[in-house]
């Protein structure tokens, strides 16, 4: 048995041929029922009193998701910053019309929305963890100054997948799209992740609200947090790549 969190450990059972006789079980995020319990019974008793009116579990949800760090540092810089989590906005449009509360403020957001909109303006942009590809003859064949090959409108054709239902993308199918090594690339550079089964529980990755469960073809691309999810959807809104239905539809989930 060995766990990891690296989701090229799949890749890498494959090229040693011992896959077939290999099972993978993928860990995803808490579930919005696992983490309302642990936001009442925990988080929010550090939260002082009179700074808990301002919180909203659902509009939190709706950023990280079920990802426990998240909310700990999320709720952690709120009560130091006594509620105010005010800053010059790098998206006012968003602010003044999608979102008024301050959760898209907290620097978790920041950080996504910043680090999505520099990969946007580079062609190229150097990766933080040398990641070998699964076309690779081997491991080792990977150098840490290797660069990912993606260009603008392939990191924003596979936004679009990641934020509409499902909120994943086939990876053989999208391989075929956009070519492997432009996929390879963007998991690579932490943006989004490959999962190579379905998660053990559900966690906003393997159902459609209001119809019920999907049948997936695995492994898939998804986002690599919900709250990078949020700050693609930002983006996408930000430069009108979103059309009318699909505004409808997300002013409706």
């Amino acid at each position: 048995m060995a766990s990891t969190n690296e989701c090229w450990y799949g890749a890498l059972f494959a090229s040693l041929i011992v896959g077939h006789h290999s099972k993978l079980l993928t860990i995803g995020d808490c579930t919005k029922d696992k983490i309302r319990e642990y936001y009442n019974d925990r988080l929010l008793h550090d939260v002082p009193e009179p700074l808990r009116k301002g919180l909203n579990f659902d509009q939190i949800h709706n950023y990280f998701g079920g990802k426990l760090a998240h909310w700990s540092d999320y709720l952690t810089e709120y009560a130091n910053m006594e509620g105010k989590l005010t800053r010059i906005s790098l998206f006012p449009l968003f602010q003044t019309i999608f979102d008024t509360s301050v959760v898209p403020q907290s620097t978790g957001f920041h950080q996504a929305y910043t680090s999505l909109r520099i990969h946007l303006s580079h062609a190229l942009f150097p990766r933080y963890s040398p990641v070998p590809s699964h076309s690779s003859p081997s491991p080792s064949d990977a150098t840490a100054d290797e660069t990912p090959n993606f260009s603008r409108p392939q990191l924003t054709a596979l936004m679009r997948k990641l934020t509409n239902p499902p909120y994943s993308a086939e990876y053989f199918t999208l391989c075929g799209e956009l070519g492997s090594d432009a996929v390879d690339a963007l998991v690579k550079s932490r943006f989004v992740e490959l999962r190579w089964t379905g998660a053990v529980s559900d966690d906003g990755y393997s159902l459609i609200e209001g119809k019920g469960e999907v049948r997936f073809e695995w492994p898939r691309i998804v986002a690599m947090t919900p709250v990078l999810k949020k700050a693609m959807e930002v983006v996408l809104k930000e430069d009108g790549m979103l059309d009318e239905e699909e505004e409808k539809e997300k002013e409706n989930s």
